[in-house]
C-alpha cells in the first residue's frame, strides 16, 4: 500500500508541474501579444511613424479657384473641411490588373501599406463630400444637400428656367463643359433640369407615363443636385443620342467629371432606360475610368469594392477641369492655374470601417466620400514634383 501511495504522489506532482509550466507558457504568450499590439498601434495609428509605403497619398497644395463672378464662394463650398482621405482600415488594397482604355493615360493596380502619417477617425467625424454616393432604386439618398451648396445656374449656364439650381461641383462642371462645347461649335446646349427637392421628384415620378425613365422620390440623383439633364435647341429629346450635340457630350463629358449615367446597353444593371441627356457629376479620375472602361456607375462602385483601388495616370491631358476642388494647383505668377491643368496622377482606394473607424492620411489633398453602401472612396492626387511643361 505504501508503494502505491508513493507512486500516486509522484503522479500528482508530475501533473502539477506540467500545469504550472502550461500556465507560465500561456502567460508569456499573452504578454508578448500585448506588447506586439501596442507596438503596431504606435507604429500605424499615432501619425508619427509607420512604413513610408503610401507615396500616393503624400500630397500637398490648396484648392484652386472656380470660374465666374461667384467663384470664390463656390470653391469654398466645394472644397470641404480639409484632409479627408483614407489609407484604409482594411490594410493594403487588393491588387488587380486592369487597363485604362485605348488612350495614352493608363490605370494600374494600387497596392500600398498604411501611409507614413495616418490618423484614426470615427465615421461620424469624417469630412464626407458625398459626391460619390450611389443613388438608385436600391440605395436611397441619405440626405439632400445643404442649401449653401446649391447655386443658380443662370446666367453662367443656359437653362430652361432661371430657378434651376445645382450642387456647386456639378454647376462648375456644367459651366466648363458648355463653354468648351461652344468652342467646338456646339452652341445650342442648355440645362433642362437640375436639383429637385423631394416634392418635385415625387411630382415628376407620378406624372411619368413611362416609369422606365423615372425614379421614385428619394431614389433620384436629382435630389442630390449632382444630376444634370442637358438638351439642345431644335433637337427632340429622343434624338439626342445621334445628334452632333449628343455625340459630343458622350465623347467629352468625362473631361469635366461627368458621366452619361443611363446608357441603353446598361439597362439591365441600372434598371433605367437609356437617357443620353442625363449626366451625373462624380469628378476625376472616376469619370475617366467609367468612360474608358465602359462602366455604368453601379459597375464602377462594385469594381472599386472588389479591386480595392487603382492608380490613374492622366498626365498629358491638358485643359481637364473635372477635378475635385483640392486637386487644382493654386494660380501663381507665371502659372496658368486650372487652364493648363495636365491631369496628373491619382490614387483611388475603397475601404470599409472597422469598429466605426477608418484611417485617414494627414494630408489636405485627399478627399473621402461615402458610397451609400457602407464603404468609403478615397481620392488622392499625387504630389507634383517638377515644373509644368
Amino acid at each position: 500500500m505504501r508503494g502505491k501511495t508513493k507512486k500516486a504522489g509522484r503522479k500528482r506532482k508530475t501533473h502539477a508541474g506540467r500545469n504550472a509550466t502550461l500556465v507560465i507558457l500561456l502567460l508569456f504568450i499573452f504578454i508578448e501579444s500585448y506588447f506586439i499590439c501596442v507596438y503596431l498601434y504606435n507604429k500605424y495609428a499615432d501619425g508619427d511613424g509607420g512604413a513610408a509605403a503610401g507615396a500616393a497619398f503624400e500630397t500637398t497644395g490648396a484648392a484652386g479657384s472656380a470660374s465666374g463672378t461667384d467663384s470664390a464662394a463656390r470653391t469654398d463650398s466645394a472644397s470641404g473641411t480639409g484632409a479627408a482621405a483614407a489609407a484604409g482600415s482594411n490594410g493594403a488594397a487588393k491588387a488587380a490588373g486592369y487597363g485604362g482604355g485605348a488612350i495614352s493615360a493608363s490605370a494600374s493596380a494600387f497596392t500600398a501599406d498604411l501611409p507614413e502619417r495616418v490618423i484614426p477617425v470615427r465615421v461620424e467625424d469624417i469630412a464626407d463630400t458625398r459626391l460619390l454616393e450611389l443613388i438608385n432604386s436600391d440605395y436611397p439618398i441619405r440626405a439632400e444637400p445643404a442649401p449653401e451648396l446649391l447655386f443658380s445656374e443662370w446666367p453662367a449656364v443656359p437653362v430652361a428656367a432661371r430657378d434651376i439650381t445645382l450642387h456647386v461641383s456639378a454647376l462648375n462642371a456644367a459651366e466648363e463643359m458648355i463653354g468648351a462645347a461652344r468652342e467646338a461649335d456646339i452652341s445650342s446646349l442648355y440645362v433642362s433640369s437640375g436639383y429637385r427637392d423631394r416634392a418635385a421628384q415625387e411630382s415628376v415620378y407620378e406624372g411619368a407615363e413611362d416609369k422606365s425613365y423615372a425614379l421614385p422620390p428619394d431614389h433620384s440623383e436629382h435630389q442630390a443636385g449632382l444630376a444634370i439633364d442637358i438638351l439642345a435647341l431644335n433637337v427632340p429629346q429622343y434624338k439626342m443620342a445621334d445628334s452632333p450635340e449628343g455625340l459630343w457630350l458622350a465623347e467629352n463629358a468625362w473631361k469635366f467629371g461627368l458621366i452619361q449615367r443611363y446608357a441603353d446597353e446598361k439597362r439591365e444593371i441600372t434598371r433605367i432606360a437609356g437617357e443620353p441627356w442625363h449626366f451625373r457629376y462624380i469628378g476625376a479620375p472616376h469619370a475617366w475610368y467609367c468612360h474608358y472602361n465602359d462602366m455604368c456607375y453601379e459597375e464602377y462602385i462594385q469594381f472599386l469594392e472588389d479591386a480595392g483601388g487603382y492608380r490613374a495616370d492622366l498626365t498629358g491631358f491638358t485643359g481637364l477641369t473635372g477635378f475635385p476642388a483640392y486637386a487644382a494647383y493654386p494660380k501663381a505668377a507665371g502659372d496658368g492655374g486650372d487652364a493648363d491643368n495636365d491631369g496628373g496622377i491619382y490614387a483611388v482606394m475603397y475601404v470599409r470601417p472597422v469598429n466605426g473607424i477608418i484611417y485617414l492620411p494627414d494630408n489636405p489633398r485627399c478627399e473621402v466620400s461615402g458610397d451609400n453602401r457602407g464603404g468609403y472612396i478615397i481620392t488622392a492626387r499625387e504630389e507634383r514634383t517638377g515644373p509644368r511643361a
